[in-house]
């Protein structure tokens, strides 16, 4: 630096000032960022070459590695299951909300933990950078819990992954209204004045089971698009070879999408927006199912980042053969009208509880009578919740542990009689309404 003096302060800008305007024509102009996203017609930070990046955007994990084709080549051979389609249209669609003018997108993968949800959510991630885990593209919902507003003021248009919500649910009011103020895409605090105070994109959150339940708020249940994974992936093999194609192979699509929407123009972008609309609103009516107008938004814009990123990612510069096309809206209309397809841990719960309603009612010796059972609990051995049952509650332990709101278990107690000489393992259950 130069230390300057009352009297020298003048003369250094006038001379600072001479400087610039001799050299107006060389300078190169900068523009400060500091969020990504969409500024006029380019996009950061794929294009930052007249862009000067704030310090908290340095390191980030938005670049290219690998090859584009042996990432399509895993990309494609999973992309006709519907869910896996979804979920990667709901990636690429981030950047296209503001360019539509629709609402943010906020979409949850759900599923037990080997069913492959955060594989899917690393796919996603591969699209736009780097998906390896201390990246930074992928966060913890945990430590991101009262900071998402500030991470998605920063991403601007960029998709925001959440992971591990499966210890919070939209019981929990924190998390409910963290979620409505990232849907409506307005900070209303301190950051307003920071980042602009608005931000328009996807965010996906991964968890056990829904977030949306029958006791949470309507318009923020209206608001999230569920899908369940389900084994998506069908084996844990192809989950790892996903995963070690994506951790090497990333960055590309994203960078190829971005300069397609730039080459068709974001006029033509809102008018195939528009059409999409009209299109799913006439089959729905045709096919005689309702929808709201928010879902189907929500559904017309992932049919139009799925049908651009078939046109321009997946079947540009490959052979006819190679080709994937775009989503059959039978698909879709097939995809909505299972929408509200039940949980698999909220389908044994009702089962569960339907036995544990029983038992109480009949309150026989076997099941319900103990000394070593808490008041209020009911103890349910295998004879009386069936093999089957007995097993898938070892399965979705987890899953109804932490469904705390309707369900409190203990730990496996061991019937204090024997039947011919073998003692009779049993669960002790609490129903909370």
């Amino acid at each position: 630096g130069v230390v300057t003096l009352k009297s020298t302060v003048k003369p250094i800008a006038n001379f600072l000032l001479n400087l610039v305007l001799t050299n107006l024509g060389r300078l190169q102009e900068l523009t400060f960022a500091d969020k990504f996203g969409w500024y006029g017609d380019k996009f950061l930070p794929y294009e930052d070459e007249n862009f000067l990046l704030a310090d908290e955007l340095s390191g980030h994990p938005y670049f290219s590695e690998g090859d584009f084709y042996e990432w399509r080549k895993v990309v494609v051979r999973h992309r006709d299951n519907i869910i896996a389609r979804m979920a990667l249209a709901a990636s690429f669609a981030s950047v296209l909300i503001k360019i539509v003018g629709a609402e943010n997108l906020i979409m949850t993968i759900c599923g037990l933990s080997e069913d492959g949800k955060s594989v899917l959510m690393r796919l996603m991630a591969s699209i736009w950078g780097d998906p390896n885990k201390g990246s930074g593209q992928i966060r913890s919902a945990l430590n991101t819990a009262f900071n998402s507003e500030v991470v998605n003021l920063r991403l601007g248009g960029l998709p925001l992954f959440l992971d591990e919500t499966a210890t919070r649910t939209l019981q929990d009011k924190t998390l409910a209204t963290e979620l409505m103020r990232l849907a409506e895409g307005v900070e209303k605090g301190r950051n307003t004045k920071l980042f602009g105070g608005s931000w328009a994109n996807t965010v996906v959150m991964t968890s056990e089971f829904p977030l949306v339940s029958s006791k949470s708020n309507l318009g923020l249940a209206n608001r999230i698009l569920h899908l369940e994974a389900g084994k998506i992936f069908g084996s844990d093999d192809e989950s790892k070879l996903v995963i070690r194609t994506v951790n090497k192979n990333f960055g590309h699509a994203g960078k190829m999408f971005i300069e397609a929407v730039k080459e068709i123009g974001f006029g033509a972008i809102i008018e195939r927006y528009e059409v999409a609309i009209d299109m799913l609103e006439d089959a729905f009516k045709t096919s005689g199912m309702t929808i709201s107008h928010k879902l189907l938004r929500q559904f017309a814009l992932l049919y139009l980042a799925d049908t651009l990123a078939a046109e321009q990612v997946f079947d540009r510069n490959v052979d006819d053969g190679e080709a994937v096309g775009k989503i059959d809206v039978d698909d879709l209309l097939n995809f909505v009208r299972n929408y509200h397809a039940p949980n698999p841990a909220e389908e044994f719960y009702q089962k569960l509880r339907g036995v544990v309603q029983r038992e109480l009612s009949r309150k026989n010796g076997r099941a319900f009578h103990s000394k070593k059972v808490p008041k209020g609990y009911c103890l349910l051995t295998k004879d009386a919740l069936s093999q089957n049952l007995f097993d898938d509650f070892k399965r979705f332990a987890g899953a109804l542990k932490k469904m705390s709101a309707i369900l409190q278990y203990r730990d496996t107690y061991w019937w204090p009689k024997t039947v011919d000489g073998v003692r009779l393992e049993a669960l002790c259950v609490k129903i909370i309404d």
